[in-house]
């Protein structure tokens, strides 16, 4: 099954993964209506590990925003098309997804939306030669080996999702563990005139002014060696798709 990817999106910034999935298993387990009786219920209950009673309140939210509607005995579930147009979804890059064997939802929404930036990222180098690599310094080349990470930074994901850094920095780490990204932590020595740097504890401040391009990300441990510590490196280890079926 091939998801929109924008779903993913929608379900982190509402914060609402598991009626997200729910609707997501209902897709893959049903042939587009069902009856939402105790059977279905235990069903839905089994996969996403809830129970009856929170899969009914996932089953309203769902219905409440017109993604499940009844009709006499039986729910219809709705089209992607229709859902597409309903949220006003613009991309048709899709996600390949089997919700059986999801056990962290949140995890796998991460997972696609990281997955998304970092391909994103990849077409721009590819197309237009602009996008950017792994550097393992200061104006350095990419790192071997490191041609697919791209870097990702937890702001630039807060601000996509509407969500603070701490929590954007949380779903990079969940993504990971649960095998959906490869990541990489980004620390390389500074360099000035190919020379690496070591500086006076005390020169921290005026240090990080005059550099102020770099300031913000520099650590200098006890040694006064300058380290960078430059956005995370991200891989994605999903399938992406076009799908046409959604328009």
């Amino acid at each position: 099954m091939i998801i929109p990817v924008e779903i993913s999106h929608f379900a982190l910034s509402e914060g609402k993964e598991y009626p997200i999935h729910c609707f997501h298993l209902l897709k893959h387990v049903t042939p587009g209506h069902t009856y939402l009786n105790k059977r279905q219920i235990s069903v839905l209950s089994a996969y996403l590990n809830r129970s009856n009673r929170t899969v009914r309140r996932y089953l309203q939210y769902l219905e409440g925003i017109g993604w499940i509607e009844p009709n006499g005995k039986v729910h219809v579930i709705k089209s992607w098309k229709k859902v597409f147009h309903q949220m006003g979804f613009r991309y048709v890059i899709g996600v390949e997804i089997n919700p059986k064997i999801i056990k962290n939802p949140r995890a796998f929404f991460a997972g696609v939306v990281l997955g998304r930036l970092t391909n994103f990222q990849k077409y721009k180098r590819n197309s237009t030669g602009k996008g950017k690599t792994a550097i393992s310094s200061h104006g350095g080349s990419a790192r071997p080996g490191y041609s697919n990470y791209f870097p990702v930074a937890d702001r630039a994901l807060a601000s996509i999702l509407e969500i603070s850094r701490s929590k954007a920095n949380k779903l990079k780490k969940l993504a990971k563990l649960h095998g959906y990204i490869e990541l990489k932590y980004n620390f390389y020595p500074y360099e000035l005139n190919g020379n690496f740097i070591k500086i006076d504890n005390l020169d921290k401040h005026l240090f990080r002014k005059i550099f102020e391009d770099v300031g913000h990300k520099m650590r200098i441990d006890k040694a006064g060696r300058v380290t960078v510590q430059d956005s995370d490196l991200v891989r994605a280890n999903l399938k992406y798709k076009k799908s046409w079926n959604y328009l």
